[in-house]
């Protein structure tokens, strides 16, 4: 590389580092899309493609800003993708034929399984928009990070949006939402925060806010909220949180509400 070259990478360096338009200042911050039809894209371009088409009233998290667009945390509805043989299912459902209700009645090779949740096994692994290599790249998995399967196709699982999934909507079709979430009187929200503890069952209960216990490192005591099935299957694993604490008063212990959950080897 020249000297010419090198200067003018080092002057892009500067600008990314110090531009003042890409900001986090007071986010991530709720907003609500203002009209129908309007796309959520890959990029913070006109041309990149659409990951899915919002209508008017729809929710997002907003958690950057870059001169007119804003970074939004994908919603759970859009279909995402990541490579079949970077995950290890952990999580199956049973399907029956039609008319059998006893599993032990059938050979094994009549018994089908699809899988519900997988650990990822590989650090860094992308997340696309469609099932193939060539689609855009909307977030990324790291290592032993569980993820909610919702399908498959080719060598592909279908899964749910994690928290490090993103879009870009252009600003003028979107409103940011100045009052905080509805919250209960007798709940009180706590900032979002990193665990590591062993998941214990509890058991579903009507109305109940969690239905396992975590135990933490230090001996805490809290439940959780998140998919059951997901939750059931790393009963008595070791495993790290991502999540919110809410302090209920109808709740012998503080419950926290999953964002990512990974396992710990």
């Amino acid at each position: 590389m020249n000297l010419k070259s090198s200067l003018y990478l080092a002057c892009l360096i500067l600008l990314f580092s110090f531009n003042p338009a890409l900001s986090k200042d007071g986010l991530p911050i709720e907003a609500e899309v203002n009209t129908d039809n309007i796309n959520l894209r890959s990029d913070a371009t006109a041309n990149s493609p659409t990951v899915s088409t919002l209508k008017k009233g729809d929710k997002l998290e907003i958690t950057a800003e870059l001169y007119d667009w804003y970074k939004v945390r994908l919603p759970k509805n859009i279909p995402l993708y990541i490579k079949r043989a970077l995950a290890k299912c952990i999580n199956y459902k049973t399907i029956l034929p039609e008319g059998v209700t006893d599993i032990n009645t059938l050979p094994a090779e009549q018994i089908k399984k699809c899988c519900l949740s997988a650990i990822v096994t590989k650090d860094r692994v992308n997340v696309r928009l469609k099932p193939n290599e060539l689609s855009p790249i909307v977030g990324n998995v790291k290592k032993n990070e569980v993820v909610n399967i919702r399908g498959g196709e080719g060598g592909w699982y279908k899964i749910e949006p994690l928290e490090n999934c993103f879009g870009w909507i252009h600003k003028k079709f979107i409103n940011k939402i100045n009052t905080l979430p509805e919250q209960k009187p007798e709940s009180k929200e706590e900032e979002i925060t990193w665990f590591e503890g062993t998941i214990n069952p509890y058991g579903v209960v009507y109305k109940r806010q969690g239905t396992h216990k975590f135990i933490t490192m230090d001996k805490q005591i809290y439940l959780l909220r998140w998919d059951w099935a997901t939750l059931n299957a790393l009963t008595y694993q070791r495993v790290k949180i991502y999540g919110k604490i809410f302090k209920d008063a109808g709740e012998e212990y503080p419950v926290i509400e999953i964002k990512t959950i990974e396992v710990i080897n």
